[in-house]
Formats: C-alpha cells, sequence, structure tokens
C-alpha cells in the first residue's frame, strides 16, 4: 500500500504539477473546498501606456541611473556566475537598454507594464505567471494563502489545523471580505496593493490584492514588533533594507510607522533601483532621493550598493528580505561588517533557507554568515507564517560589542 501511495504522490508531483501547487497553496486540502477556482481567479490590471504626467519621473530615473553607471566601480560586487550576474545580463537588459534610449515616453511605456515584464522575475510574479489549465490558478491561490496567513499571524483569524474542524473556514461565508476587513481594523488603514506597473493579483469585492502585499505587511508588522520590543514604543526609526525589491516593504513600512520614520534608504543594484524609483515614486505621497540628486526633505534614499558607505549612520533597523541567500559571499560579509559598525538597534532578516546549487555551489546560509560577526546577538527564529522554507530571525546589534555566541 505505501508503495502505492508513494508512486501516486511522485506521479502527481510530476505529471500534475503537484509540486508547484504545495509551494503557491501551502495548504492542499483547500483543493476540496467547494467552487474554490472562483476565489483563486486571478484580476489583471490594464496595461497602460505612459503619460505626460510620467515623464517627469522618467526623467529623474534616466538621470539618476546614468549617474549610477558613471560613479559605478570596476569591480561592481555584481560577480561572475552569480544570480546577480544572471539577473544583470537577462533580465534586466531590456529595462537597461529601455532607460538609456534617452526618450521619457519609452521609459515610461516601459514602466506602466514593468510587473509583466522579465525585470521582476525573483520578486514578483513578472513572466512567471502561466495561464495553461492545470496552473492558471496557482498564483491567486498564493495571494489568498498570504491573505489568511497574515489574519492568522495578527491573531483576528482562528489558525487552521488540518487535524480537526471546518477546511477553509475563513474563505465561506463573506470569505475573504470579512477577512480583509478584520485587519484593516487591526492596522488601522485598508490594505489594498496600489495599482501601478500593470501588476496581477486578486479582486476581493472591489479591491485589489496582490501575490506580495500581505507578506510585505506582515514583515513590516514583525519588524516594527522587533524594534519597539528592542527600543520602546516611541523610539524614531533610521531604517537601511539591503535588497528592496521593487519597494513594497518600504510602501507598507511607511503606512505602518508613520513619521516615527525619520529616514529609510533603500541599498540595491542600480537596475533594480529603477524598478523602486518608479513604484514608489509612483506611489508615495512625498518625495523620494535618486541617486546623485539632494533633496533635504526626502525620507527614502535610494542607494546604489557601492555607495553603502555615503548613508548618514548610526541606523537603528537593518533588514534583508528574500536576497541574501542569492548574493556574492563577498557582499553579504560586506554588509553584515557595515552592520556591525553603523547598527545601533536590530537586523530582521526574512529568508529561504533552501540548499540550493548554483553554478556548482550552495546558496548562503544567512546565519552562517552572521555568527561570524560577535557584535550580532539572535533573539529569534522563527518559521514565517506565509511562505514554505522561509525563516524569520531577529538579531541585536551594539558596535564594539563581542557576544561569545548566538543561543537562541
Amino acid at each position: 500500500m505505501f508503495l502505492a501511495q508513494n508512486f501516486a504522490l511522485r506521479a502527481a508531483s510530476r505529471f500534475l504539477d503537484f509540486g508547484n501547487t504545495f509551494r503557491l497553496l501551502k495548504r492542499p486540502e483547500w483543493m476540496s473546498v467547494p467552487r474554490i477556482d472562483k476565489i483563486f481567479r486571478l484580476d489583471f490590471e490594464i496595461a497602460a501606456a505612459g503619460t505626460e504626467r510620467e515623464f517627469p519621473l522618467a526623467r529623474r530615473m534616466m538621470d539618476s541611473y546614468a549617474r549610477a553607471l558613471a560613479d559605478e566601480k570596476e569591480n561592481s560586487g555584481v560577480g561572475d556566475g552569480t544570480i546577480w550576474n544572471v539577473l544583470s545580463s537577462q533580465n534586466y537588459r531590456r529595462m537597461h537598454e529601455t532607460v538609456l534610449s534617452g526618450d521619457p515616453k519609452t521609459v515610461a511605456d516601459f514602466f506602466c507594464r514593468v510587473f509583466q515584464s522579465e525585470a521582476v522575475d525573483g520578486f514578483a510574479m513578472g513572466t512567471l505567471y502561466n495561464d495553461s489549465p492545470h496552473r492558471w490558478w496557482q498564483w491567486g491561490a498564493g495571494v489568498v494563502t498570504s491573505i489568511v496567513s497574515l489574519a492568522e499571524a495578527c491573531g483576528v483569524l482562528r489558525a487552521e489545523c488540518p487535524e480537526q474542524g471546518q477546511i477553509g473556514f475563513a474563505l465561506t461565508g463573506d470569505g475573504l471580505k470579512a477577512v480583509l476587513e478584520k485587519l484593516d481594523r487591526h492596522f488601522g488603514f485598508r490594505i489594498e496593493s496600489p495599482k501601478v506597473g500593470s501588476t496581477r493579483g486578486i479582486s476581493v469585492d472591489g479591491r485589489f490584492i496582490s501575490r506580495e502585499t500581505c507578506s510585505q505587511i506582515h514583515t513590516a508588522m514583525r519588524i516594527l514588533q522587533a524594534f519597539d520590543s528592542h527600543a520602546g514604543r516611541n523610539t524614531p526609526m533610521d531604517i537601511v533594507e539591503i535588497g528592496g525589491g521593487y519597494g513594497g516593504l518600504c510602501y507598507w513600512l511607511l503606512k505602518l510607522c508613520g513619521n516615527r520614520i525619520r529616514r529609510y534608504s533603500i541599498v540595491d543594484l542600480p537596475t533594480t533601483s529603477l524598478i523602486q524609483s518608479y513604484f514608489l515614486g509612483s506611489t508615495l505621497n512625498e518625495d523620494i532621493e535618486l541617486y546623485g540628486t539632494r533633496n533635504a526633505g526626502a525620507r527614502v534614499a535610494l542607494i546604489p550598493h557601492f555607495a553603502l558607505n555615503s548613508i548618514p549612520s548610526p541606523v537603528n533597523i537593518m533588514i534583508n528580505q528574500d536576497s541574501m541567500p542569492e548574493m556574492p559571499s563577498s557582499e553579504v560579509t560586506r554588509y553584515l561588517d557595515w552592520g556591525a559598525r553603523n547598527l545601533d538597534g536590530v537586523f530582521v532578516s526574512v529568508n529561504q533557507e533552501a540548499y540550493s546549487i548554483f553554478n556548482g555551489s550552495p546558496q548562503l546560509f544567512v546565519p552562517e554568515f552572521v555568527a561570524s560577526f560577535p557584535s550580532y546577538r539572535r533573539i529569534s527564529r522563527n518559521t514565517a507564517w506565509d511562505r514554505r522554507g522561509y525563516v524569520e530571525e531577529v538579531y541585536v546589534n551594539q558596535p564594539g560589542i563581542s557576544h561569545p555566541q548566538n543561543n537562541v
């Protein structure tokens, strides 16, 4: 009997794509919920051409990118044969050439559709969406899972137990509409994804939710909890995010923490900073400082990775989400060393720890690298509510103070 079960599971994983199903759905028992296909259906933002009101931002992005390329040192830190190198040479090529075209309309047109391009593959859906009959629903399932997981993590919804009770009870009755209303009350603002760049998501009673939204809000909540526990609820926040994706975590942290945030610096590749420039420049009701510009009133600054030392210090929050394992080891060491000297507060890491081989070497194991810096002391380590295989860690760092070991 075991052999038959084993064969059925292996066959399902290979031919019916169950492996990908479990990765995105996380709750395979939901497949038994009636009319689940209606809940998982994706809603697409209509791709529009760039408008003249976006041309000023496009020009700023073009000028800043040209300056970053001119200032970038020969040894950029990307490294031959690394995932960063692959992204730079493949996924970012079309965006790079578009921004260097010198035409703000061409740039605006590209970024109006950036979330359906290869430039965001890896931190958003991009070109990874597959509308084949056995896969069209999977990304929508991931969005639904993230909404329910956030509500469970906040304690506004029972944590569903597959051992007993109703399966998918959060999806019945008023379902996701009621769950989102509870989350609105919990956080004090309406949870809805900004509709920029032709992103994809699901529509819940007139509100649009992308796959990353609730994950980013959860990370923002955990950062705030960790910092408040360490420094107190009224302490101003000076944040450095190492690798900022498209800027979503920054967007939600600003919404969650408001004026407590004095400065928020995102350190990233110049190409990735382009996407952050567009997303944050289109969604925030405040100025952002792009590289090569001066804006004394801006709280949010986008810093190319080679200009790390230009960030005012000390800072009291350093963040890395979903990127250090894929970085060259020299870059991870450089960032952690900078933090050991300039961070007087908490370092929050939310990363996968898969034993994944790339070009003959396994991806980095973040705790192992952090442990080589004695000023970091780990105070918590938990698996993520939302994503299988992801781990949330919080470290306290005090420059010049050594801790014998990380024992939590």
